[in-house]
């Protein structure tokens, strides 16, 4: 399953089990993460990131107590999130401390809103048994990216920047939900 977080807060959603992905596996994780980052240091979040599977081990039993607490289970929303195409999760985090939109390719901004934002990310991945992902050929391997359109003036990079800027793993197939790579 792929989710993309964006500033805007979303990770689409069909209208069956609303309730249960935006009312509780939304807040469940909001307070999982709020609580976990006010016992941490800045650094220690940034050597989890580095870490993203340690990282899902360790919120993921503290999302299920806040699931448990609100009458569900990360089984539960895990059955519900690999039966969609994919999620929206509206507010999911609160894009706080933001720096300015980078003008230029670069790493994604060390901020604590760009910080949360991952971490959120890599707890919704842990809390349905799904995994995080990437490619030593695609942007040196980094999992999170930061992408922009390019100033013109720059050449061919120019142009390529401003076509839409959608979301993309260059290079990089995935099989259908349910079907079987032949090559893999």
């Amino acid at each position: 399953m792929i989710i993309t977080l964006t500033y805007i807060t979303f990770i689409s959603l069909a209208r069956v089990g609303t309730q249960l992905i935006q009312a509780i596996f939304t807040e469940a994780v909001r307070v999982t993460v709020s609580e976990w980052r006010a016992n941490v240091t800045y650094e220690e979040v940034l050597e989890y990131l580095a870490r993203p599977g340690d990282l899902g081990r360790e919120l993921q039993p503290a999302i299920e107590r806040e699931l448990n607490s609100r009458g569900s289970s990360c089984a539960e929303v895990q059955a519900f999130a690999w039966a969609q195409p994919c999620l929206t999760l509206e507010g999911i985090f609160r894009p706080d401390d933001l720096p300015d939109t980078p003008i230029d390719f670069c790493p994604v901004p060390e901020a604590e809103g760009t910080v949360i934002a991952r971490v959120t990310a890599i707890a919704c991945l842990a809390a349905i048994n799904s995994a995080t992902v990437s490619y030593g050929s695609e942007n040196g391997g980094d999992l999170f990216v930061n992408l922009v359109v390019f100033p013109p003036g720059r050449g061919k990079f120019t142009v390529k920047s401003a076509d839409k800027m959608s979301g993309h793993t260059d290079g990089v197939t995935f099989p259908l939900r349910g079907c079987r790579d032949p090559l893999n």
